[in-house]
């Protein structure tokens, strides 16, 4: 649950069409914390 808050933040940046924030979200805070655990994801 650690990325559970950066993930809702970047689905508010995707309902404002803002693609490279939703990727920078992703890539900086989702996709880094656990790799191996897929409910992070």
């Amino acid at each position: 649950m650690v990325t559970h808050n950066w993930w809702h933040l970047a689905l508010f940046a995707l309902e404002l069409d803002q693609a490279e924030e939703v990727l920078e979200i992703h890539d900086q805070h989702v996709w880094t914390e656990v790799k191996v655990y897929s409910q992070d994801r």
